[in-house]
């Protein structure tokens, strides 16, 4: 019988391919903590974005058309968000660094993963491997005393003059904000997420939430994804081991990755 004709086997043929090529990574626990110190030089690889582009939105709280040169902007901001998760990348260390201040012994070095590595992870923090063995891996084979990784992995965007008329002030989970087209804010609310990893593959921080912010002409991307970045660092130094008495059960570092 030809599969056109099996009108009840094709689903069924369909169903084991897709599950022949599915991996499971199994259960992941939405975040991890180890009460291990770290320090030294910790390698902080390019963030990864991981959402879709947003479409510019070119309508108003009446209908359209947007106001004359009013489009511009909705384009611009529409550029600046797909490059927002590079701003948070960049400005994330320094913010985890002024959150654990003098009482953390680590620096932050700019560094590249290890060739290869970068669609493996990308692929984990996906779903589609285990991304705490997957992030283990990767920091292994890039070295240094540990590796800082970050992800970006969902962006919801919104004209704040979508929803009402211009001059009208909104009460926004980032605070009050004024809808002005000479402005044009956006509300932004992002998943961000890291973790840091030892050079012997231990994953002692990895942690993600959403955090709010509004983009604006007054308020660009550098000033958003600095708004994120600290929302991050201020939950994840709660968690981040830096009590110098757990130095003293530390192995000296082997055989590490340079």
């Amino acid at each position: 019988m030809s599969c056109q004709d099996d009108r009840t086997e094709a689903p069924l043929l369909v169903l084991l391919a897709a599950c022949a090529h599915h991996v499971d990574p199994g259960p992941r626990l939405p975040y991890a903590f180890e009460a291990r110190p770290t320090g030294g030089e910790v390698r902080v690889v390019p963030v990864f974005s991981l959402y879709a582009a947003p479409s510019p939105e070119l309508s108003t709280y009446l209908g359209p058309p947007l106001p004359a040169g009013a489009d511009d902007l909705r384009y611009r901001r529409t550029r600046e968000l797909a490059g927002l998760a590079d701003q948070v990348g960049r400005v994330l260390p320094g913010e985890v660094n002024a959150e654990l201040g003098e009482t953390w012994p680590g620096q932050f070095r700019s560094h590249r993963l290890a060739p290869g590595w970068r669609s493996r992870v990308e692929s984990a923090l996906r779903g589609d491997r285990d991304l705490d063995a997957t992030l283990s891996e990767a920091a292994h084979a890039t070295g240094g005393d540990a590796v800082l990784f970050s992800w970006v992995d969902e962006l919801d965007v919104l004209p704040l003059a979508l929803l009402d008329l211009e001059g009208t002030t909104l009460l926004t989970q980032a605070g009050p904000v004024v809808v002005d087209d000479r402005d044009e804010p956006y509300l932004v609310a992002a998943a961000v997420g890291l973790a840091l990893v030892t050079h012997d593959g231990e994953v002692v921080v990895r942690y993600r939430d959403t955090f709010n912010t509004v983009l604006s002409e007054a308020r660009g991307p550098d000033t958003a994804a600095r708004d994120l970045a600290h929302g991050l660092a201020e939950e994840v130094a709660l968690m981040w081991a830096t009590d110098p008495r757990l130095l003293q059960g530390e192995p000296a570092v082997v055989g590490r990755a340079d």
